[in-house]
């Protein structure tokens, strides 16, 4: 019986997977038999292994940022004091 995914590869699967392999002594000669689980992903750790599978990718919501006027504003206010100075200088 399979179902989903099985890891055969790398360090996960010293974490995920579970092995086991028993023989059987019949008349007609040795029967073998093997099972893999896969164990979930557990953050207590209690039913498989805290760490998550490395190709497992969360998407986080980006942050909101202030919008950045001040230069716009710093420019505005030069612009209203040179000509508040133009105005009130003496030609």
């Amino acid at each position: 019986f399979v179902d989903g995914l099985m890891i055969h590869s790398g360090e996960p699967t010293n974490d995920y997977v579970e092995t086991a392999v028993r023989h059987v002594l019949l008349r007609q000669g040795v029967l073998g038999i093997k099972v893999k689980i896969m164990l979930p992903c557990d953050p207590n750790g209690k039913l498989g292994p805290k760490r998550p599978l490395p190709d497992h990718v969360s998407i986080m919501e980006p942050k909101k940022e202030p919008k950045k006027d001040a230069a716009g504003l710093d420019y505005a206010e030069k612009a209203a004091g040179d000509k508040a100075a133009a105005l009130s200088a003496p030609a």
